[in-house]
C-alpha cells in the first residue's frame, strides 16, 4: 500500500522532500555500518541501473528546481551526502566503492562525459575504486554485447578520476575476463552471473592460469 518515491513526481511515485532525503542519506550510512561491523573487506554504494541514487543523477528522471536538481553537480548533491555519510559511518575500517551509471546511453540523459566528471566528483570524495556500468539504461541495454560491454565507459572513468575501475558487462569466461583487462586497460572485472551459475568459477579460473 505504500507509494514509490522518485527524484521528482511520475505517473506511480511520488517526489522526496528534502526532509525524506536527508534521513535517507541516515539510512545509507547505518546500513554501511552494519557491513563494517560484520567484518566485510569492503562496501560498495548502487549509484546505477536506474534506482534511487542512478535516478537522482540523470536529467532524464531528476527534474526537481531546488538543490538537488538542475545541474549535474545538484544532482550529484544527493549521492556525494550519502558517500560522505557512509564515510562518516566506516571510517578507515574499510573500503569504499561506487557502483556509478557512467552513461545513460539515451537522448536527453547523462552522456559518458557526464560520467566521467561524476567520477571525478566521487574521487575527491574519498571514493576507493569505481564499479563502472549503465545509468538509466539498465545493466543490459539494447545495442551493447560482447564481454565487458561496458568497457569503454570504465575506461573513460579511470582516465578522468585515476581511481581502480571494474569493468562488467557479459564477461562470463577467464579468456574474456582476461582480454577486457587488456584491451580496455582496466584493474578489475565482475562476473556476477557467470558465478552465481557456477560458484567455483573463480578456483576454475585460478587453475587455467
Amino acid at each position: 500500500g505504500s507509494v514509490p518515491v522518485a527524484p521528482s513526481s511520475t505517473p506511480g511515485a511520488r517526489e522526496l522532500t528534502t526532509g525524506e532525503i536527508e534521513e535517507l542519506v541516515g539510512e545509507f550510512g547505518r546500513a554501511a555500518a552494519r557491513v563494517a561491523d560484520s567484518g566485510f573487506d569492503a562496501v560498495e554504494i548502487h549509484g546505477s541501473h536506474g534506482f534511487l541514487l542512478s535516478q537522482f543523477q540523470s536529467p532524464l528522471k531528476n527534474r526537481r528546481s531546488d538543490e538537488y536538481g538542475g545541474s549535474l553537480e545538484n544532482r550529484m548533491r544527493f549521492p556525494i551526502e550519502v558517500v560522505r555519510e557512509v564515510r562518516r559511518e566506516i571510517g578507515s575500517r574499510i573500503q569504499l566503492w561506487y557502483r556509478l551509471g557512467a552513461d545513460d546511453r539515451m537522448k536527453g540523459g547523462n552522456t559518458v562525459e557526464d560520467g566521467a566528471r561524476m567520477a571525478r566528483m566521487l574521487a575527491s570524495e574519498g571514493v576507493e575504486v569505481l564499479d563502472v556500468s549503465g545509468g538509466i539504461c539498465g545493466s543490459r541495454p539494447p545495442g551493447l554485447e560482447g564481454p565487458g560491454y561496458f568497457g569503454y565507459a570504465a575506461k573513460a572513468v579511470r582516465d578522468a578520476s585515476k581511481l581502480p575501475v571494474v569493468a562488467v558487462g557479459g564477461i562470463t569466461t577467464p579468456r574474456e575476463a582476461e582480454e577486457v583487462l587488456e584491451n580496455w586497460g582496466v584493474d578489475l572485472v565482475a562476473v556476477g552471473r557467470a558465478i552465481l551459475k557456477d560458484p567455483l568459477w573463480g578456483k576454475k579460473a585460478y587453475e587455467e592460469k
